[in-house]
């Protein structure tokens, strides 16, 4: 755009220039003609002074010839005055002269003339003294007419080159105006061929340009497309996309993210991807990300040799399956993790593999129930809970033969909560699943839930220290006869119960 507005401006000032051109040239003119007169005046003044020189060159060797033949002191006078003259015009020609050989011949006949002069002056003196004419001719008709040959192709060589020198200054006039203006005239055409060439090549580069900012729109309209059409694929996936950068911050948090770990994009974005993971996990997976981001490796399956886990805003855990892959755009790193949620299919592993196992320590021929009870019961904390709460019913009592927890740190607590005796007719854990002998869930355990199951202030506590978030009672039913009752409880591990 900018050499198209230059051209445009150019062209608009081509005449102008053309005009200032031509003025320049007049001026040039003007000021050649004025040099080459000067030139050739000051040439035509020293040829003018030249002659008149020679004239008085000649005039004095006249009055010395006319003084020697009739004395005359008259004649002295008069060839004082030339004498005078000459000097005078010598000493002009000398300063004015330019050149090496005009200055060459002024001084050779300056030489000519001064031995002229001296010789004459002699011959005066002799005639003032008498000397007969006799004996002087002979020496007027030879010394000085020797002398005065010389000097005479002197002043014709001086007054030859001072005509060149006319004639020089004319033709550096005439070839000084020619070229100008020829360079004019060669100029226009040449200024107008380049504005033509300028102007061509300043169109072709606009065009090229609009071509580039249509192919750029096109490209972002399309771009803006993909990642429309990108985001609406993102959007609907029920598994969880989320992106973070390089300092594993989260910039991308899917409709499937926010259902599976139950945060709000906007409460998660700009956050790091440690919120999203269980606190004894962060260290480890904050060091495979990196590792992950500096390797050559581009998308590869996260937990192929554990399983992994993820922390929802409530502070449950759960089992998932993710892959992660990393793209550079713009220079940036980005990583890019799918998630899913395969809490439904570990529950549904282990729940068959508890019930394979339940009906092999069932179908045994121990007829020891209690013992197995016991024993389903730490098979339970292995794969469904974190406690569970073995109650049998005999005779219309209720007793706690077992509770059992997942770790041993734990035991001494379960054998406290086995130790309290039971009341049938106060509230106790297993007492809506006894009586009304069907499967009672409680998802979201809260204060008010273990008040209504406590039988006294010491139970209660017992049930704080539980940390229970959910429980799922099972009824004991054999022959349509009740046996009594499985509690199930989820704690600090974050396990999900429910009905099966």
């Amino acid at each position: 755009m900018h050499r198209f507005l230059s051209t445009a401006t150019a062209m608009v000032l081509l005449p102008a220039l053309i005009a200032v051109g031509a003025l320049l040239v007049v001026l040039r003119v003007v000021r050649v003609e004025q040099d080459s007169l000067r030139r050739y005046t000051t040439a035509a003044e020293k040829s003018v002074e030249a002659e008149r020189l020679n004239a008085e060159l000649q005039y004095q060797g006249r009055m010395v010839r006319s003084y020697l033949l009739s004395p005359d002191p008259r004649a002295l006078v008069e060839i004082e005055r030339s004498r005078e003259q000459i000097d005078l015009l010598l000493r002009w020609m000398l300063e004015m002269s330019r050149t090496p050989r005009e200055r060459e011949l002024l001084e050779a006949s300056a030489r000519s003339e001064a031995r002229i002069r001296a010789q004459s002056q002699k011959l005066l003196e002799q005639r003032q003294r008498g000397a007969p004419l006799e004996q002087l001719l002979p020496r007027v008709d030879g010394e000085l007419q020797s002398l005065r040959a010389a000097l005479d192709e002197n002043m014709a060589l001086l007054v030859r080159y001072q005509q060149e020198e006319m004639e020089a200054a004319q033709r550096w006039a005439n070839q000084v105006v020619d070229s100008s203006v020829r360079a004019y005239l060669f100029g226009i055409p040449v200024a107008v061929a380049a504005l033509v060439t300028q102007a061509a090549i300043v169109m072709r580069e606009f065009h090229r340009r609009r071509d580039a900012q249509e192919m750029a729109e096109r490209n972002a309209a399309e771009r803006a497309a993909s990642e429309a059409r990108f985001a609406g694929i993102v959007s609907i996936a029920a598994d969880a996309i989320i992106s973070v950068d390089e300092e594993q911050r989260i910039t991308i948090f899917n409709t499937g993210a926010e259902t599976i770990f139950g945060y709000s994009a906007q409460e998660v974005l700009g956050q790091p991807l440690d919120v999203l993971l269980p606190e004894r996990f962060r260290t480890h997976h904050r060091h495979f990300i990196q590792a992950f981001a500096g390797g050559t490796v581009s998308a590869r399956r996260m937990g192929e040799r554990r399983l992994l886990f993820g922390l929802r805003k409530s502070g449950e855990e759960f089992p998932a399956e993710a892959a992660i892959s990393k793209l550079e755009v713009g220079g940036a790193r980005i990583l890019t993790v799918i998630l899913r949620d395969v809490s439904a299919q570990k529950r549904v592993e282990e729940e068959q593999r508890f019930l394979v196992r339940a009906g092999e320590l069932l179908s045994s021929s121990s007829l020891d129930y209690e013992r197995t009870l016991s024993s389903v019961a730490h098979l339970a904390v292995q794969s469904l809970a974190d406690w569970c709460i073995v109650y049998l019913w005999e005779g219309g009592t209720m007793r706690r033969p077992k509770v059992v927890h997942r770790t041993a740190d734990k035991q001494e607590l379960a054998a406290e909560l086995q130790r309290i005796p039971l009341d049938v007719l106060q509230p106790f854990l297993a007492r809506e699943v006894i009586m009304h002998q069907e499967p009672l869930l409680i998802p979201h355990t809260t204060m008010e839930h273990l008040a209504s199951m406590a039988q006294n202030a010491e139970h209660l506590e017992l049930l704080k220290r539980l940390e229970a978030r959910s429980f799922l009672g099972v009824p004991l039913v054999a022959n349509e006869r009740l046996l009594g009752a499985l509690m199930f409880i989820s704690s600090e591990s974050g396990r999900t119960l429910h009905r099966g």
